[in-house]
């Protein structure tokens, strides 16, 4: 043995040189200069965006616009996820405790399944800005304030853990005492996330990842080399019993065996990969859910290969030191001290790359850190400060603010730190009692609706007060070494250098009586989950259980929606029957005229027809162009005059009358609360509609010029559509045009900004499928503008469930509100705030009646208002929409339907030259039918003096609206038999007409 002593050589061992310290500065002055480079350009870029009415810097700066490119986030969840713990943890556990870990590879694929389909779709359609905004739409206040509180202690623990990791490689490398080093990175780290956000931790996190996979590399590379080539590793792994067999016992004490890394391991991951905010806020700063998809699956690819790196590197660490163990001889003083003396070792004869090793590991704990400092800023401002009416100065200083104080308390927190054990298991197991109880609750949220938010919140802390007490006990357990597990077998009988022995205890579990909290931390997540699922279902029974009809489907996993019939949803792919049908009078056997006044008896909806003005002697069929007028119009206008233009004229009480009656428009076409407002025309909607939308996209995609239009748009739209392009030509914008479902799946791309299009054609009827469309275009990044004009009142519309981004409409058609009435503007809520709409105007003032001589739109829908509403005219939207929701939209569907079908079968029977152009199937059809004839324009007269109104449109197409609330059963006869008689016999009353 050489007469050198272990603290001589531990010394000599340091030697960090000018290489080294230029690598390590180089990376820390790269990070200060991308938050500098992201700071500076969003500032100019918001300069410029307040000139132009533009207010989205929250969003940049905490989600990137939503507009992050995959590739790069999918780096940065990796590096985000993997920090200074995983690299040297990982190696060091592979060193003490063999490879078992490595099955853990297995769990990182089953979560990454179980993320892709269904925490990304459920989260991402809700385009909220943090997670536990999910925990208050499914379940209460409460519990979203418990997410966000958990959240922050459990980072605010993790932290410190983080940023102490690499401090103990510099302190191996270098000397540099640990809380020295630790509060310089931190404040680099403060600097660029304070000042560039979630942009700057994005592509610092790109730069930090490169480095973290070529350090592991360059050491699997060297130290392989360095004893001796991969058969030696091999041999000496084999040798110290590193390489072991799979242990499937199921016994969960087990500290690593098959079932713990795999059932335990998968759960921890799901919940570190699906429901941490650091990881799903980067999802959500993807633009769509395929998008958001690709990025997880490259995520957990790529920490597959940074922990498959790391592993190798625990082999070669054993390698290395198989004769003379560095903890033994005291060498490395702390276990997670492995890997820099390795590294230290292997790399000793190349200046700098001793500085690369510290610099990636360095990169890890940056990557880390400022995530978390981001994400914490994020659950400060929208989770605890969202309800406050923050200007664009107190949100800057908040988001800022958080990261600058909350990074100076995990600096403090290193002291805690550096007195606790092994770092992968500690980090592992500090999140575990609040994490697999929150986790329970968005599995409960997503997969078991009937369970409500009062026994979740008491299952959640029941939960978390259990596994607190399991996890607590555990530790003291430890701590006084009753809790131990068998570490492998190390050598010191190779050491060229003196030293005094360690012991380094034969770690074996304790003989006798195991119990809970002997169980594997791999277990404490599941546990957690289990636990809550079980206390909060028994609690149901106590506290009720809610009906999961009520329940939002977007807040439900995809796969689980189709077993639920939600409230207020579309009717697609139905066995649409009606009470008529339920009496045995299915459609084959209405083959009289008594058959049909049978069906008018027994008719749920046939007391609404006295509801309206309709002349004894017409079947009034275009409720799809002019609906009737409610019996009590004159009552209601003589009120209106009387109460709120005689007796009090105050334009305050007017001017809250669009929000209103929208609202009440809002509950028919599926909105949230103030997002619908009753204003203008459709065509005049329309223009501030893709106005808005445009700015929007100019903001967050500049260089968008297509805007996409439906041929069979009603002409009005699209006209709306080439006057702004022809005012706008400056901008360069086009215009194209598709057919059909599939010739607009092949033409949408990048290029096209805003897609506007009919719900329902005018011209044929055809019902178009407004979610999967709207997620088609969402998908490429395109904004939607719905025109609702002839289906809303006549079809289930939800635009919530629909993710729609803009819809109008018309009042006059099937919402019987009358010639000239209003329409209605519908904005979702994400889009309000962003930009100013184009006819800025006094009622859309923040403060209308102070007159100030510089607009500030107000910061909700009334912002989309412009002048004076036709007050008048919405006394009458309201009373026809009070009619409208005393009736069931569904059965009003079913009856349409029934209706249309009943129409088509008896005309093909009796006059079959009429060529049907809308489509049979219900999911395809809107609620008017229309049909082609050469003569349409003569039988559309011929009709209509015999009573029949229906209406033409050129060249030659008739149509007729089967509008349930005042059609009957027997009117469907009637025209049928007036109808054929004129086609059947058109010459002769041809004739007769011009002899008269």
């Amino acid at each position: 043995m050489s007469s050198i002593d272990v603290n001589t050589l531990s010394e000599s061992m340091r030697h960090f040189g000018t290489a080294d310290y230029t690598v390590f500065v180089a990376m820390l002055l790269f990070s200060s200069l991308v938050g500098l480079y992201f700071g500076y350009k969003d500032h100019k870029t918001s300069k410029e965006n307040k000139r132009n009415g533009i207010d989205d810097d929250t969003a940049n700066y905490l989600v990137g616009g939503r507009n992050m490119q995959v590739i790069p986030v999918a780096l940065s969840l990796v590096a985000s996820f993997v920090s200074g713990i995983t690299l040297l943890g990982t190696s060091t556990e592979i060193y003490l405790y063999g490879s078992q870990y490595s099955i853990f590879l297995i769990a990182i694929v089953i979560a990454a399944f179980i993320v892709h389909h269904t925490i990304i779709p459920v989260l991402h359609e809700l385009e909220i800005t943090s997670t536990y905004q999910y925990l208050e739409a499914r379940f209460n206040r409460e519990l979203r304030l418990y997410g966000s509180i958990s959240y922050m202690m459990i980072q605010m623990m993790w932290l410190p853990i983080i940023i102490y990791v690499p401090a103990l490689a510099f302190n191996q490398t270098t000397g540099v005492n640990i809380h020295i080093i630790t509060p310089i990175s931190m404040f680099i780290c403060i600097v660029y996330t304070s000042i560039g956000g979630i942009k700057a931790v994005i592509w610092t996190d790109v730069l930090q990842i490169t480095l973290m996979y070529g350090t592991l590399t360059l050491i699997a590379v060297k130290g392989t080399i360095a004893i001796g080539g991969l058969e030696v590793l091999i041999e000496r792994n084999i040798k110290g019993e590193r390489f072991e067999p799979v242990i499937f016992d199921l016994d969960p004490t087990i500290r690593h065996s098959f079932w713990t890394l795999v059932v335990g391991g998968s759960i921890w991951y799901l919940n570190i990969n699906g429901i941490n905010q650091s990881m799903v806020q980067r999802y959500l700063s993807l633009r769509t859910i395929k998008r958001a998809q690709i990025g997880a699956a490259l995520f957990s690819a790529g920490v597959m290969l940074m922990i498959s790196l790391c592993i190798y590197n625990g082999f070669v660490l054993f390698a290395m030191y198989h004769d003379c163990d560095p903890l033994k001889t005291k060498l490395a003083k702390a276990k997670d001290q492995l890997l820099p003396l390795l590294a230290i070792e292997t790399l000793k004869d190349f200046p700098g790359l001793t500085g690369v090793f510290v610099a990636g590991v360095f990169s890890a704990a940056l990557s880390s850190a400022s995530t978390g400092l981001n994400s914490m800023a994020a659950v400060i401002l929208v989770d605890f400060c969202g309800h406050f009416n923050l200007s664009k100065t107190q949100t800057a200083v908040i988001l800022r603010g958080t990261v600058i104080v909350l990074g100076v308390i995990a600096v403090l927190l290193v002291y805690v730190v550096e007195r606790l054990g092994t770092v992968l298991q500690l980090a592992m197991i500090i999140p575990s009692a609040t994490n697999g109880p929150l986790l329970g609750v968005f599995f409960i949220g997503s997969l078991i609706p009937w369970i409500g938010g009062k026994a979740t919140l008491w299952g959640v802390i029941t939960g978390a007060v259990t596994m607190t007490s399991i996890i607590v006990k555990a530790q003291i357990e430890s701590m006084r070494g009753k809790i131990k597990f068998p570490l492998k077998p190390v050598f010191t009988d190779g050491c060229t250098y003196n030293f005094t022995a360690t012991n380094i205890t034969s770690e074996v579990v304790e003989t006798g009586s195991k119990h809970i909290y002997h169980m594997s931390y791999l277990y404490y997540t599941i546990f957690g989950t289990i636990l809550v699922i079980i206390v909060s279902s028994l609690l149901s029974l106590v506290f009720g259980f809610q009906d999961p009809r009520k329940v939002d489907r977007r807040l439900v996993a995809p796969f689980m929606r189709k077993y639920i019939e939600f409230e207020n949803q579309n009717v697609r792919n139905e066995n649409l029957e009606y009470e008529a049908t339920k009496k045995n009078l299915k459609i084959e056997n209405f083959t009289t005229r008594q058959d049909f006044e049978k069906a008018d008896e027994i008719d749920e909806l046939k007391d609404f027809r006295e509801k309206f003005q309709l002349p004894s002697d017409v079947i009034y069929f275009i409720g799809n162009s002019l609906g009737p007028c409610a019996v009590n119009t004159q009552e209601i206008i003589s009120k209106f005059i009387t109460d709120n233009w005689i007796k009090n004229s105050s334009s305050a009480e007017f001017h809250q009358t669009p929000l209103k009656v929208g609202e009440k428009i809002g509950k028919i076409i599926g909105a949230e609360k103030d997002e619908t407002i009753v204003c203008d025309s459709t065509s005049v909607n329309i223009f501030k509609a893709l106005g808005t939308a445009l700015k929007i996209q100019k903001l967050k995609n500049p260089n968008r010029r297509v805007i996409l239009l439906e041929k069979q748009n009603f002409p009005s739209d699209n006209y709306i559509v080439q006057g702004l392009v022809n005012f706008l030509s400056a901008e360069n914008y086009k215009i194209e045009k598709f057919e059909d479902e599939k010739e607009l799946e092949k033409i949408l791309s990048t290029e096209i900004t805003v897609l506007l299009l009919s719900h329902v054609s005018y011209r044929t009827g055809k019902l178009f499928d407004m979610k999967i469309i709207t997620k088609m275009a969402h998908d490429f990044g395109v904004l939607i503008i719905w025109d609702l004009c002839h289906s809303v009142g006549a079809v289930p519309i939800n635009l919530t469930e629909s993710n729609v981004d803009f819809a109008v409409g018309c009042t006059y058609k099937y919402l019987n509100c009358g010639p000239g009435a209003p329409a209605f503007f519908y904005v979702n809520k994400r889009h309000q705030n962003v930009v100013w709409q184009p006819l800025a105007g006094w009622y859309g003032h923040e403060e209308p009646f102070k007159m100030k001589s510089n607009y500030e739109p107000a910061r909700n829908i009334q912002q989309f208002l412009t002048g004076t509403g036709e007050i008048f005219h919405m006394s009458i939207v309201e009373n026809s929409i009070e009619i409208l929701l005393k009736a069931d939209i569904k059965k009003m569907r079913k009856k349409s339907l029934l209706l249309g079908d009943l129409f088509i079968n008896l005309l093909n029977e009796k006059c079959s030259s009429l060529k049907l152009l809308t489509p049979l199937e219900h999911e395809k059809r809107g609620s008017h039918l229309s049909f082609e004839h050469e003569n349409a324009y003569n039988i559309s007269v011929m009709i209509n003096k015999r009573g029949i109104c229906g209406n033409f449109r050129f060249p030659n197409i008739l149509r007729f609206a089967m509008t349930s609330l005042y059609l009957r059963f027997v009117d469907i006869w009637d025209t049928v038999e007036i109808i054929s008689d004129i086609v059947n016999n058109f010459e002769i009353y041809k004739n007769l007409a011009e002899k008269l």
